[in-house]
């Protein structure tokens, strides 16, 4: 019999850029203190998940909000992933969405916004959903059957639910210290459970 394999997906605390609605991608920039916090509070509903590892980005934001809920519940020590960093962006790093239009004339909505694919040193979705997917994998093969705390960023949320789960009819939000939970039944992953923060600043 197969042994499910259950992740839940925690988005990385605020960050100062967030807050201003800068698109930070790979720009590799830490919590704000409201971050910090946020990490903190989440930490209530985690431990109730019982994760027996935790994986994260190795971006600082990610990484931080990892450490920060690592020693709240208890885990000793974090796993980094490379594959699991946001998506690359190129040009338009450390850009606001007015500035990018301003500059381009594109209108950027989403992460996953396959207009800027062909601006320089923008990382194209298709490539950046496949890095995910192998990110994924990574953890399942390490991981299998295990619960399992991943640490990351919207846009690699957001790829993974949008392209490789199987009930995403829905166009969640996945905002600061949010979590999705999947788990990988009969070969395909599914959404199982959903917990919008409550600590947007």
């Amino acid at each position: 019999m197969a042994v499910d394999t259950t992740i839940y997906f925690l988005r990385h605390g605020i960050t100062d850029s967030n807050k201003k609605g800068i698109w930070q991608l790979s720009l590799d920039e830490g919590l704000s203190p409201e971050g910090a916090e946020q990490a903190r509070k989440v930490s209530v509903a985690i431990e109730g998940l019982r994760p027996d590892v935790v994986v994260s980005s190795p971006m600082k934001r990610a990484l931080i909000t990892a450490q920060i809920v690592s020693e709240e519940v208890g885990i000793g020590s974090i796993v980094t992933i490379p594959e699991l960093a946001e998506r690359k962006g190129g040009v338009i790093e450390g850009m606001t969405s007015q500035q990018i239009y301003d500059k381009f004339g594109i209108s950027i909505h989403t992460i996953l916004d396959v207009s800027i694919d062909r601006l320089s040193g923008v990382e194209p979705v298709d490539a950046f959903s496949q890095r995910v997917m192998s990110a994924v994998r990574k953890i399942e093969e390490k991981y299998r059957g295990k619960r399992i705390l991943v640490v990351t960023h919207g846009g690699v949320i957001r790829a993974f639910y949008t392209f490789f789960v199987s009930n995403n009819s829905d166009r969640r939000v996945f905002r600061n210290c949010s979590i999705l939970g999947v788990k990988r039944e009969a070969g395909t992953w599914a959404a199982f459970y959903f917990l919008d923060t409550e600590y947007q600043q």
